[in-house]
């Protein structure tokens, strides 16, 4: 979570340092065209080009950071112990050739599973989803799905398609069929993910509860 307020942080001084610079380039312009003297403002306006390279820089190296350094903590209960048949993981899977990457955390890993389907198409959840559906941890193997050009698999292909998602998102529950011994899973999306829900469901009825 401090890597989610510092981005939002440096994601809000950077656009304030942009309005600046914009307001000050136009002020300095104006002002120049009129003879006038804008050294301070000149300068002013140098610091505040510097002070948005060095946060953007920073962004930069915070989101290069946040995706080499992931992972998903291990469940514990409320002693501070972990549940004996637990698991919480972060994986990376290749799906129809494409390097992919799920978190899949659950109280008992024998519970049914149910994918979250993010919202976007790009976008990823897993560090919030972690919070919001961690009472479903409980009941369900939670699996959160960085689907291709989003999150850690941003770099899992070109020229993604509506079919693409739908093809991986198959693949995907193929694969947790298989490795957690069920005949169907559970869906749950937002926005974007609802309908690739839908989707999945239209066309591999026999693979989901609903």
């Amino acid at each position: 979570m401090i890597q989610i307020y510092l981005f939002l942080i440096l994601n809000l001084l950077s656009m304030v340092a942009l309005v600046k610079i914009i307001f000050m380039g136009t002020y300095c312009i104006i002002a120049n065209s009129k003879k006038k003297d804008v050294t301070k403002q000149l300068n002013n306006l140098k610091k505040t080009g510097v002070f948005l390279i060095v946060a953007i820089m920073l962004n930069v190296g915070l989101v290069t950071w946040s995706q080499i350094a992931a992972f998903t903590p291990p469940i514990v209960d409320e002693k501070g112990k972990r549940p004996e048949n637990s698991i919480a993981e972060l994986t990376e899977l290749e799906l129809n050739g494409r390097k992919q990457w799920v978190s899949l955390r659950g109280w008992d890993k024998n519970a049914p599973v149910l994918l979250f389907l993010a919202g976007g198409p790009g976008g990823t959840q897993m560090a919030a989803v972690r919070h919001e559906l961690a009472e479903l941890e409980k009941y369900f193997v939670v699996v959160n799905w960085d689907q291709p050009g989003s999150g850690k698999s941003y770099n899992s292909g070109k020229n993604i398609s509506a079919e693409t998602y739908i093809q991986d998102g198959n693949a995907l529950t193929e694969y947790l069929k298989e490795r957690f011994s069920k005949e169907k899973i559970y869906l749950i999306g937002e926005s974007w993910g609802s309908a690739l829900g839908i989707f999945l469901i239209d066309r591999y009825p026999q693979n989901y509860h609903g």
